[in-house]
């Protein structure tokens, strides 16, 4: 059954189990070795990038996961992954990149690709979902048969004994099932495959198909496949005007408007103030150490303006460890645009992006005519007009020039 087969179904480059997959033919062989392979993998992610919470459970420090989340170890929860209210993971689970998993859904024994979704009422067991597909509302996967017999696939004629009692389904790549479907033991089913809602599937289901019952299966049209060249049309950058800065200083006892204050005094990328840990900020020095930058340029103390400076101070005083907390707990980049920049924007009717606070910023300086070395440095660009004698800045001098800047 060539169809059946792990490189038939999956990209494993859109996977951390990619190391798993690859020593197997088909995919229901490496259910029984998830458990062993998540304990073996967990120990040697970074600690810098992943929480050990519980028992052998690791969750990326830009996941989301609610409070009334329920997570049984083993289990990985991969970068920027959303677990949501009341979903219960029962263990030997790796849920990936970017992937969602909903509203009581529960999990036990699989693999979610990168970008998989399954995010209302459903059950995926001793299953692996391919990257990007997703499972409507109510839809589940079922691992066991009636009659408690052993698993075979089936595809027309062809046969394979699994041996195994618990298969759930094989989701190739960019599988969409419709809601409230259930896919029966063993089934598998190929990339890009549509199944309808209220589907009741069992068996092989083609790769590139539409199918609403067994007798009912029909070929896609290839050419909905074929991608053509998009047009990237980006919006030029807009800075602050005076009277939008006026307006956050006006609110700037709501919450979180004092993060986009220190945005728009410091210039600093959002990435690069997300990670400011405590340990970074000298109020002796009035500087914040920027640790972790997209350049070599980037890494570099910013000298703190007066006017942040309290800002500064109640993060320290009542932040647990990070310069930008929600609750006591870190802030990722998604949940940073999501929940709190872009609601900001919409209640003070402005429409920005992040990075236009550090666009503002330096238009500013350069409309008050800063020193140019000094702006460099502050801001993180490595400047082509400084000549091979680079004049040193030191903080007291990046000072100086902070305090000069005003809007």
């Amino acid at each position: 059954m060539e169809n059946c087969k792990i490189t038939e179904l999956y990209n494993l480059d859109e996977t951390i189990a990619k190391d798993l997959l690859s020593k197997y033919t088909y995919p229901w062989e490496v259910l029984a070795h998830i458990n062993d392979f998540i304990l073996e993998l967990g120990a040697t992610l970074p600690t810098d990038e992943y929480n050990k919470i519980g028992d052998d459970v690791w969750v990326h420090k830009t996941a989301t996961v609610f409070e009334s989340a329920y997570i049984h170890g083993p289990a990985i929860i991969c970068k920027d992954a959303e677990v949501r209210h009341c979903a219960f993971i029962r263990g030997k689970a790796i849920v990936g990149e970017g992937a969602v998993v909903g509203n009581s859904t529960e999990l036990k024994n699989v693999i979610l690709f990168n970008k998989v979704q399954v995010p209302h009422y459903n059950y995926v067991g001793d299953s692996i979902l391919g990257y990007k597909s997703h499972m409507g509302a109510g839809s589940i996967t079922s691992n066991v048969k009636s009659d408690k017999k052993l698993i075979v696939i089936k595809n027309g004629t062809e046969k394979i004994e699994t041996g195994i009692k618990k298969i759930g389904a094989m989701l190739g790549d960019n599988v969409e099932v419709g809601c409230g479907s259930v896919l029966n033991p063993g089934t598998v089913i190929g990339k890009n495959t549509n199944i309808y809602p209220l589907s009741s599937v069992r068996g092989v289901v083609p790769a590139n198909s539409i199918y609403k019952n067994k007798n009912e299966i029909v070929e896609k049209n290839y050419a909905s496949f074929i991608e053509m060249p998009k047009v990237e049309i980006k919006k030029p950058k807009v800075p602050f005007t005076q009277k939008e800065i006026k307006t956050l200083w006006k609110h700037k006892n709501e919450t979180f408007i004092n993060y986009i204050l220190i945005q728009l005094y410091t210039g600093a990328r959002i990435t690069e103030l997300l990670e400011v840990t405590l340990e970074n900020i000298n109020l002796k020095d009035r500087s914040i150490y920027i640790a972790k930058s997209k350049t070599p340029a980037g890494i570099r103390f910013i000298p703190i303006h007066n006017d942040i400076l309290d800002f500064v101070k109640f993060s320290l005083e009542n932040n647990k460890k990070y310069l930008f907390e929600k609750d006591k707990k870190p802030i990722s980049y998604n949940y940073y645009i999501r929940h709190i920049f872009k609601p900001i924007m919409e209640f003070l009717k402005m429409d920005h992006t992040p990075h236009e606070t550090r666009h503002t910023f330096i238009s500013q300086c350069d409309r008050l005519e800063l020193n140019d070395t000094a702006v460099s440095r502050i801001i993180g660009h490595s400047n082509n007009n400084i000549t091979k004698h680079y004049t040193h800045k030191n903080i007291d001098d990046l000072i100086k020039v902070i305090n000069k800047f005003k809007y």
